[in-house]
């Protein structure tokens, strides 16, 4: 069988619209593994970091505490 140029384009428009397709399919997957994964460690991560922040509140709470006794001799 003999290609024309027309069934030669039409082949090759087909072929990159296959490479396209599955090239696109596969970002998909790839994007959602990654999306996952980041949203796991930014879960963690944001836990800690409230955490560290609540504490750091109660850190300065408690040097007030003791700045003002120290300083007035009141432990109230």
């Amino acid at each position: 069988m003999r290609w024309t140029i027309i069934s030669r384009t039409i082949a090759g428009f087909l072929l990159m619209a296959g490479l396209f397709a599955t090239v696109n399919f596969a970002m998909v997957l790839y994007i959602n593994r990654v999306q996952a994964i980041t949203e796991k460690i930014f879960d963690t991560n944001v836990s800690s970091l409230l955490s560290a922040q609540r504490m750091e509140g109660a850190i300065q709470a408690q040097r007030r505490r003791l700045s003002n006794f120290l300083l007035s001799g009141d432990a109230g």
